[in-house]
């Protein structure tokens, strides 16, 4: 039977893995072998326990408040409902502002029932995106992190053209966020292909993938791997990172911030999912997990086994 890697609800065939002109290697699944013969089935890969990225810290100009942002700002501190929220923007019949479409999304979020309100906020949603015609890059991409809490996925489809627009504009750290804010909706990239591609185009520049730091490149890695992102570009972008992953893992503690035995695995994972067999990058992750080893949870190992195996690092 052909070998598979697994992935949270999707299984992907696994056809010849893309040899890289390394030489054959041998050895990497004794490194785990005391512990590879306790394992049951192998066992997908999913993103929990990674919140949310919190937004950057810049936020769209302070402007002085709106009539509708007074009642906005009235209605949060009454905890109200996100019908009430919905209610609300559909009773503004002016244009919202970008500053107002903001506020109005916050208040949505904060209330922890907007799922529920979902055959109501169609109108909502759309009106929101409206405002976009008339934002700077900084407030569609405030806006777009917000949407994202909503777990929106028509919010998301009207922001992207917005954000392509404004791609320019936005730091390596904030590219990242917008990757892992997709991710977390649980967005595919079948309909976003061009869209994350001219994003890796982006942070594949040696000036802006040098400006990652640990956590970032591995959020950026992980995440585009968990919307199955399996472009020709995803290909050439993730050989160019591998050099910064070898170096983060080889800088062990000496890293400002340190790849936890669930990144290394996570981060194997996502090279593994692209067929890329890289036998010095594998040959670090197996050198840095061999002494973790026993602390890897049955999934972690077997996902990290079912890699190995698949690009035939035995």
């Amino acid at each position: 039977m052909t070998p598979h890697i697994r992935r949270a609800r999707i299984a992907v065939s696994v056809s010849r893995p893309v040899v890289l002109p390394f030489e054959r290697p041998s050895g990497y699944l004794r490194c785990f072998s005391s512990r590879i013969s306790s394992l049951s089935n192998p066992v997908s890969v999913s993103s929990e326990g990674d919140t949310q990225m919190r937004p950057g810290s810049q936020r769209p100009g302070d402007e002085k408040e709106s009539v509708l942002g007074h009642k906005i700002r009235q209605m949060r501190e009454r905890s109200t409902s996100s019908k009430n929220v919905i209610r609300l923007c559909n009773e503004y019949k002016a244009q919202l502002t970008p500053a107002d479409a903001l506020r109005l999304v916050n208040a949505a979020a904060s209330s922890k029932d907007f799922k529920q309100s979902a055959p109501s906020s169609k109108d909502f949603i759309e009106r929101i995106a409206d405002s976009l015609r008339f934002s700077d890059a900084r407030s569609v991409y405030h806006l777009f992190l917000r949407l994202s809490r909503l777990k929106s996925g028509r919010g998301i489809r009207l922001t992207l053209p917005h954000l392509q627009e404004n791609l320019q504009n936005y730091t390596a750290k904030e590219l990242v966020e917008i990757i892992w804010a997709l991710q977390n909706v649980g967005m595919t990239s079948v309909k976003f292909e061009a869209f994350l591609d001219m994003v890796m185009i982006r942070l594949g520049t040696e000036e802006t993938r040098d400006s990652l730091d640990t956590l970032f490149l591995y959020r950026a890695l992980f995440g585009l791997q968990k919307m199955d992102i399996r472009t020709e570009v995803a290909k050439k972008f993730y050989i160019l990172m591998s050099t910064r992953v070898r170096r983060e893992i080889q800088a062990g503690e000496r890293a400002p911030y340190k790849l936890t035995p669930k990144h290394l695995v996570r981060l194997a994972w996502a090279f593994g999912r692209l067929h890329l067999r890289d036998p010095n990058l594998f040959a670090d992750f197996a050198a840095a997990l061999k002494p973790v080893v026993e602390e890897l949870e049955e999934e972690q190992l077997s996902c990290i086994k079912n890699v190995f195996e698949t690009l035939e690092f035995l």
